[in-house]
Parts: structure tokens; C-alpha cells; sequence
């Protein structure tokens, strides 16, 4: 991520991310934390307006996926 100057950066909701990437795991987990990071380079920066992210409680049996993608 040192190739372009700014960089916009946004977490996909764990709602839309089950429906992109479902998830099976046996056996059934408690918790499941999905984290999807999506960003984009930029030449400069842009107004945008801050994202609330949602900080899931691990309970139990506790799954997470992460990952990410880089927009060209």
C-alpha cells in the first residue's frame, strides 16, 4: 500500500459479507466475526463521511474470517 499517496479504506458489514461469502462451520461456532477490508489508491483525498463499524463480542466458540481486496 506505498504505491499511491491516499488510500480509501472501508470495512464490508457482516450482513452484506454473509450474503457475498457464506460461511459453514461444524461444529456450529457461537460467534462468527467477518472482517473485509475493501480500499482503493488514490492521487488525493477525498470527502467522505466516517463509517460506524460494529465491535462483535466473542462468545464461545469463536470463528473469524478476514480478508481483503485492493480496487485497481
Amino acid at each position: 500500500m506505498q504505491k499511491d499517496n491516499y488510500y480509501f479504506i472501508t470495512f464490508v458489514s457482516q450482513k452484506e459479507f454473509n450474503l457475498i461469502a457464506p460461511l459453514n462451520v461444524l461444529p456450529q461456532p457461537d460467534t462468527v466475526i467477518k472482517v473485509f477490508m475493501d480500499y482503493q489508491g488514490l492521487d488525493k483525498p477525498v470527502p467522505i463521511e466516517e463509517q460506524e463499524i460494529s465491535i462483535p463480542k466473542r462468545n464461545g466458540f469463536t470463528v473469524v474470517e478476514w480478508g481483503g481486496a485492493l480496487r485497481k
